[in-house]
């Protein structure tokens, strides 16, 4: 996910639909300990 959520203008991006990144985690649930990890999930949600 990270050319979608990583970055300046990702957050840029994501801040114009007010979007964020709630959480960061490997495909088996549990927290990387690098965000530099292959195969990581964001999860994302509009903030209200």
């Amino acid at each position: 996910p990270w050319p979608v959520v990583a970055g300046e203008q990702a957050a840029a991006r994501l801040g114009t639909k007010a979007v964020t990144v709630r959480c960061i985690q490997r495909e088996d649930g549990s927290v990387p300990d690098d965000e530099d990890e292959d195969g990581l999930y964001a999860i994302c949600a509009r903030s209200y």
